[in-house]
């Protein structure tokens, strides 16, 4: 049995509907890694099992997702506490190695890059320009507030991707943990 973890297969799965009504269809995009981290990119509807109220569902295809990704990257930039650096080149290199990797998959994917201190700032709307991304991603410097507005920042993330015309969309969200000065509550954030 392989192991399994979260958008790199699209499933469609048969759910039945009761009665003599037709089943009906449904599509879910996971990822299947194996125990190393390494995506499995061969697997057969049958190597699938999908419950769902109890009931086995049956797996009618699973094919590569091909589309491009929609991936807002949403970085806490606030002033670390007193005596804590801002671990500035760790931020930089992790999110250039999370861009390469997004591209690399499909050139057609689209990134942004949000920072959040004091305000929620958007400091590159969504390109599949890596160039673009890349230079965007270097200027990351902590702020001087202390405190983030993350809900602020996943708000209007959640808005934007709305606008999507890809199915394949993700929140990066990298947070210190700064306390979240903003007056907006969290079930206001769900997207």
């Amino acid at each position: 049995m392989r192991t399994l973890t979260l958008c790199v297969l699209g499933l469609v799965v048969c759910l039945g509907a009761g009665g003599h009504a037709a089943p009906a269809e449904r599509q879910a995009l996971i990822t299947v890694l194996d125990k190393s981290g390494a995506p499995l990119r061969d697997l057969k509807p049958d190597e699938f099992i999908i419950q769902e109220d109890g009931q086995r569902r049956t797996v009618t295809a699973a094919t590569l997702a091909t589309e491009p990704l929609d991936v807002a990257i949403v970085i806490d930039t606030a002033k670390p506490p007193m005596g804590q650096n801002y671990p500035t080149r760790e931020m930089r290199d992790g999110l250039a190695a999370l861009v390469k990797a997004v591209y690399a998959d499909n050139p057609e994917s689209r990134v942004s890059l949000m920072e959040y201190a004091g305000a929620a700032v958007k400091t590159e709307d969504y390109t599949n320009n890596g160039d673009k991304i890349l230079k965007a991603v270097n200027r990351l410097v902590a702020s001087q507030r202390s405190a983030g507005v993350l809900v602020e920042g996943l708000i209007d993330t959640g808005k934007d991707l709305q606008k999507s015309k890809t199915s394949r969309r993700a929140v990066v969200t990298v947070s210190l943990g700064s306390p979240d000065d903003g007056e907006t509550q969290p079930r206001e954030a769900a997207i």
